[in-house]
């Protein structure tokens, strides 16, 4: 499972152009040799079309393609590293999910716009906060909806820890105590006390049957326990 990890920085364009530069040094290659590739590919050739479309379709309906956008010419699925802004609510961006190196930057005001715009997704299996302040970072991680939230970093798994999303992002938890319930049957037993039921005097009384009705913690045992015995006395 993935989630489309939304960039909310208090940023102005020359910043985020001056993180672009870092990312375009990042090098294709082996997946598997890190000291000659640090951009690897995407899952499959289908993957990339689509990414590529998804991006064409974003930048039709007025976003900004402040860098990347197209496919890499060379042997592997891979794709540009690809930066999105001014991404409106009637863009399928907005709420789209880019499998691949793409990155949506959106401009907000202050910390409350910022909480607003991330839970207005149909999703919500993780997302992440960077901060220099921890107590900052723990406030504004309670109040995303999403099933996990990482503080400095963008993921983090354990396999004490559970994992999982809510929205249309699933239900339930992977790993952890929690999904080991997945694979139990639970049985319920359930112990009542109750009290003996009303002699029949008792039931032919309106005046006793009253009080015993009222006082006793098992009214429905009372009222068919009489009713049984009532319905014997008309046969």
């Amino acid at each position: 499972m993935f989630e489309r990890w939304k960039t909310l920085r208090f940023v102005d364009r020359a910043a985020v152009l001056h993180r672009a530069a870092a990312l375009q040094a990042l090098k294709t290659g082996n997946p598997v040799d890190e000291a000659t590739s640090t951009h690897g590919p995407v899952s499959t050739e289908a993957a990339l079309l689509q990414l590529l479309q998804q991006v064409e379709t974003a930048f039709d309906h007025g976003a900004r393609l402040l860098m990347g956008g197209s496919g890499i010419e060379r042997p592997g699925s891979l794709m540009e590293i690809t930066i999105l802004s001014e991404i409106k609510p009637d863009n399928p961006a907005f709420r789209g999910e880019f499998f691949g190196p793409v990155v949506s930057f959106y401009r907000v005001k202050n910390e409350e716009e910022a909480m607003a715009l991330a839970n207005n997704s149909n999703f919500g299996l993780g997302g992440s906060v960077w901060t220099q302040d921890n107590a900052r970072g723990k406030r504004v991680a309670s109040r995303i909806d999403t099933g996990m939230m990482f503080i400095d970093n963008i993921d983090w798994t354990d396999a004490e820890l559970p994992f999982g999303g809510i929205k249309d992002s699933g239900y339930g938890r992977e790993r952890s105590s929690l999904s080991i319930q997945e694979f139990v049957n639970k049985k319920r037993v359930r112990l009542v006390s109750l009290s003996a039921p009303p002699r029949p005097a008792q039931c032919t009384q309106k005046s006793a049957f009253q009080p015993v009705f009222r006082s006793n913690k098992a009214l429905a045992q009372v009222f068919i326990s009489c009713l049984a015995i009532n319905n014997g006395a008309r046969r």
